[in-house]
């Protein structure tokens, strides 16, 4: 019977799942604004890098990029237009009246307006080849249709030619900046930015785009600081004050009272600021209040549909209500103002996920991976779906992928990481703090379950590494070393189980999951030193568990063996079986026929089926007269000659190894299967065996053949009680008299 294996998603432990269901999926959310230039950041419980929001110049052009545009005052003539009509580039002689030139500069200021950027480089080249090359407006206008474009490269020639003719224009150092950052040149953007707030201090779109630079460098204090300054100017700049609170946000409870005191005050000066609602629901949901979250995320769909933010936000607020339905529908409306973004495809993958949609999901995932090549958090998430859907190899597959992923962008922090949790300094002196302990904590997560499958998969030395370099990683963790635990005694190493159990112990002195499984592995070495004080905190442990709702730390096979009273192991049963329903929900697979609660016929025999990971060299056979027997083995053949003899003389026997969860449960309804009983990894008694001879006790330990005669009238009593549609109740089988 294989153990159970904590959960590692330190510091806080994560309620823990059973061994080789390890479901610690990071969470894909993003519900802050995303960065301009910056690749959006895809952790799953972390918001990507928040910019700076669109923010009107000082001329009113519209803006289109997070980057404001700015643009010197162009003359007004929107009677002549109206009267002359629109000029073709080509009319525009060589060279130019004045009048003539200030028209087409009229009609390309229109079409800047209305969005028609092509039109305005047509009209601004024909200008500039008809004798106004040294115009600073048009050299304005021009270099902003390219950055709307696209062509950055063009955008900053044109400013650097008007930065020639006139030093002092501020607008064209902060245009130049734009487009330096939009290229990554993010420090040379800093420096013009730096020269148009010389040029004019007062330049407030100059210092919100500064700011976002900042972020793009990781300078969130810096960034901070030039949003400040730009609201000391304006005061009524809503949209720099909801940046300003998305970045507070970003320091967790810390900063969330001061996150919530912008997005008040943005919203005290323009109620119908959507981006302040949207920040105000992020707010109440990260505090706990989704029902809240979700009237301030309604609030700002209803002023801005197609904010992708709030749709996210809301879709993340009403899985935490339950809501999962909605929560789809918020997601998909996610994916459909941003259908290449993959943090969108992730949470509605998630979602999917969640539903136990698990195809959707991963075809979900497959779209993220596609749209974002680099994803860690779409691996491993995938790699989680795969799994459950009985893809053992491509879940594997993913994992791994997850694993070089997260490795090449953090080697030095995963490296310092390492050295400061164990109370060493980071490489170089410098503090690496909550980065490099995030990177390993999220490198952590993939190798559990990356463990969790090998596990299963009965790849026990691969699994062994695996829960090592989430030791290395974390060494002050508990559940790291009880995962190591477990997986040392599910291959018969129980002196270094023991050993990984009492570390964990230490480091987490109150850790049920932990002390179950040092108890059952002291058992199997026959260690009885301190039994009944080890067993009183067993069950004061499982009947706090039982209490409070959770899966106790005891699997029932292991209660019939425990010296627990009937009510407590009847108790565990039922908690089980509720979590197995749960679990079963989660498959998607409409409700299987079953045996008919009939009594057996003069001559029929009880079908039983056993489905294990243990038909290897620890053999279940009941291949007695009175029960027919199936066998489901969940690991491939190990060879050994137990193995051989089962597949050999049972009944039938199925290698499932390679099955979902959802065909085994379809194969064992249409095998007509009356009685399961499920052995999951049973520790090898190799060690035991080597111990027993060691001390001479070579004899048997109890009639085998005589307690496999009991349990199989036990068995049979049970169908007897089903039939007759009696639930669970206590029963006693008089033992068989000998001879």
């Amino acid at each position: 019977m294989q153990t159970r294996a904590a959960a590692s998603d330190p510091p806080a432990a994560a309620p823990l799942a059973q061994a080789g269901q390890l479901e610690v999926r990071q969470q894909l959310t993003h519900t802050g604004p995303a960065a301009p230039q910056a690749a959006q950041q895809p952790m799953q419980c972390a918001a990507a890098a928040v910019a700076a929001k669109d923010v009107p110049t000082d001329q009113g052009m519209p803006q289109k990029t997070p980057n404001s545009i700015l643009l010197a005052p162009l003359p007004a003539a929107a009677a002549a237009l109206a009267a002359a009509g629109s000029a073709p580039a080509s009319a525009i002689a060589s060279p130019a009246s004045p009048a003539v030139a200030d028209q087409a500069m009229d009609e390309a200021s229109a079409a800047y307006s209305r969005g028609d950027y092509a039109r305005v480089v047509q009209l601004c080249q024909a200008l500039y080849t008809a004798g106004q090359s040294r115009r600073t407006d048009l050299l304005l206008l021009l270099g902003a249709a390219h950055y709307q474009l696209g062509q950055y490269e063009q955008c900053i020639a044109c400013n650097d030619q008007c930065i020639l003719l006139d030093p002092t224009l501020a607008e064209a150092h902060a245009n130049l900046a734009n487009a330096l950052q939009q290229l990554g040149s993010t420090d040379l953007a800093l420096l013009y930015y730096q020269s148009a707030l010389r040029l004019r201090p007062a330049f407030t779109d100059a210092i919100n785009n500064m700011a976002a630079a900042y972020l793009q460098k990781g300078l969130v204090l810096q960034a901070m600081e030039a949003y400040n300054a730009a609201l000391a100017i304006a005061p009524g700049l809503a949209e720099v004050r909801v940046s300003l609170g998305d970045l507070w946000r970003l320091q967790g409870e810390a900063g969330r009272a001061a996150a919530a005191a912008c997005y008040t005050e943005a919203l005290r000066g323009e109620r119908r600021c959507a981006a302040a609602w949207r920040g105000l629901g992020d707010v109440r949901r990260e505090a706990g209040d989704a029902t809240q979250a979700v009237a301030c995320y309604q609030e700002a769909l209803r002023l801005e549909p197609s904010c992708a933010d709030a749709h996210t936000g809301l879709g993340v607020a009403l899985r935490e209500l339950g809501r999962r339905g909605e929560a789809e529908a918020a997601f998909h409306a996610v994916v459909a103002l941003r259908p290449e973004c993959a943090l969108a495809l992730g949470n509605l993958a998630g979602m999917y996920y969640d539903q136990g949609k698990l195809e959707e999901a991963i075809g979900a995932y497959r779209q993220a991976i596609a749209a974002q090549p680099q994803f860690p958090e779409a691996y491993n998430n995938l790699g989680n779906a795969l799994r459950e859907a009985g893809r053992s190899e491509e879940a594997i597959a993913c994992y791994t992928m997850c694993i070089h992923l997260q490795m090449a962008a953090a080697q030095a922090p995963l490296l310092a990481a390492a050295a400061v949790a164990r109370g060493g300094a980071a490489p170089g002196g410098g503090g690496t703090g909550g980065t490099s302990a995030q990177h390993a904590q999220r490198l952590s997560v993939t190798y559990n379950n990356l463990a969790s499958i090998l596990k299963a998969t009965a790849r026990l030395a691969e699994c062994i590494q695996c829960y090592e370099h989430v030791m290395y990683l974390q060494p002050r963790c508990p559940e790291a070393y009880a995962n190591l635990g477990s997986a040392y005694k599910d291959c018969g190493r129980h002196d270094e189980a023991l050993a990984a159990y009492r570390h964990a112990l230490q480091l987490r002195p109150d850790f049920p999951d932990a002390h179950a499984n040092y108890v059952h592995s002291l058992q199997c070495v026959c260690e009885w030193g301190d039994r009944p004080a080890l067993f009183k905190r067993l069950e004061a442990d499982v009947r706090r568990d039982i209490a409070a709702g959770r899966l106790p730390s005891v699997q029932p096979f292991h209660a019939m063996a425990y010296p627990f009273p009937a009510d407590l192991a009847l108790a565990i049963g039922r908690q089980y079986a509720q979590y197995c329903v749960t679990v079963a929900r989660r498959l998607g697979v409409p409700r299987l026929a079953h045996a008919p609660p009939l009594p057996l016929a003069p001559g029929q025999r009880l079908r039983v089926g056993y489905v294990s990971s243990d038909f290897g060299n620890h053999p279940l056979s009941h291949l007695m007269g009175a029960i027919e027997v199936f066998c489901y083995a969940l690991t491939p053949s190990d060879g050994s000659e137990w193995r051989a003899r089962i597949e050999a003389e049972a009944e039938h026997f199925v290698d499932v190894s390679a099955w979902g969860a959802a065909d085994v449960a379809r194969r064992i309804s249409a095998d007509g299967v009356q009685a399961v009983e499920l052995g999951l990894d049973h520790a090898k008694r190799a060690s035991l065996r080597a111990r027993l001879q060691a001390a001479r006790l070579t004899c048997p330990l109890f009639d085998t053949a005589g307690w496999v005669r009991d349990f199989e009238r036990t068995l049979l009593c049970m169908w007897a009680i089903h039939c007759e549609g009696g639930g669970p109740r206590d029963f006693e089988v008089e033992p068989l008299a000998e001879g």
